[in-house]
């Protein structure tokens, strides 16, 4: 590892989660640009056969129902069902539902609070790594960004096909009798592991030929010493 700086190497993982936190967090914020709460009136109730059972020293189940509920959206009235447990909800009752005001026919929820989850699980590490190895960017133009130029700019060619695959096939799955989606999600999966792997094949193969030149370069100076 003489020719390689290792703590460079920790420092663009960092900047990676940090990328890929701030991603997150714009498109959830734009996902979720159009999601409102509006009051909306139990119509009707049907037992569901979903059920939580919970496991301990005596086994519990909770049963749920499908309310179905009426709302309004400047000035239409939209009716949909809501999961919730068996007896929260009697007809009447007024309860308040997410929609997108954009789409209020549609099922659709704020999704800002769990997506805040995946930002900090990338974000936190990535800040804390980029801080501690602060000390890489020295240099780093020269002896990163210039020196491997070309794997530099395959992993940032790469880095957006899962990316752009995502925003394309996988939210627009190509109509299917079954499974409509599977496809498109299997896809993703293999996309999303394919293009890291890919890109440690040829940074390995960069940093050996880099080090491989190094040495050699090295050999000849003291040749020419002796």
């Amino acid at each position: 590892m003489k020719y390689i700086n290792v703590r460079r190497i920790f420092l663009n993982i960092g900047m990676l989660f940090i990328f890929v936190s701030l991603l997150a967090l714009g498109y959830s914020l734009w996902s979720n640009r159009n999601i409102v709460t509006v009051d909306a009136v139990v119509t009707g109730e049907q037992k569901s056969d979903t059920g939580y059972r919970e496991y301990g020293s005596s086994e519990t189940t909770y049963p749920y129902s499908d309310y179905s509920v009426d709302y309004k959206w400047e000035g239409v009235t939209y009716s949909r069902t809501i999961l919730r447990e068996t007896g929260e909800y009697s007809i009447g009752d007024r309860v308040q539902i997410e929609i997108d005001k954009e789409l209020p026919a549609d099922y659709n929820y704020n999704t800002l609070e769990s997506d805040i989850i995946l930002v900090l699980m990338t974000g936190i590490p990535g800040l804390l790594l980029t801080i501690l190895c602060r000390s890489a960017f020295k240099g780093y133009k020269k002896d990163y960004l210039l020196r491997y130029k070309k794997s530099v700019i395959f992993s940032v060619i790469s880095g957006w096909v899962p990316i752009i695959y995502y925003f394309t096939a996988y939210l627009h799955p190509a109509p299917a009798m079954m499974f409509e989606g599977l496809t498109e999600a299997v896809t993703l999966l293999f996309l999303t592991a394919l293009v890291p792997i890919v890109n440690i094949i040829v940074w390995i193969v960069a940093a050996a030929k880099y080090s491989s030149k190094m040495k050699a370069a090295e050999a000849l100076e003291k040749n020419n010493c002796n």
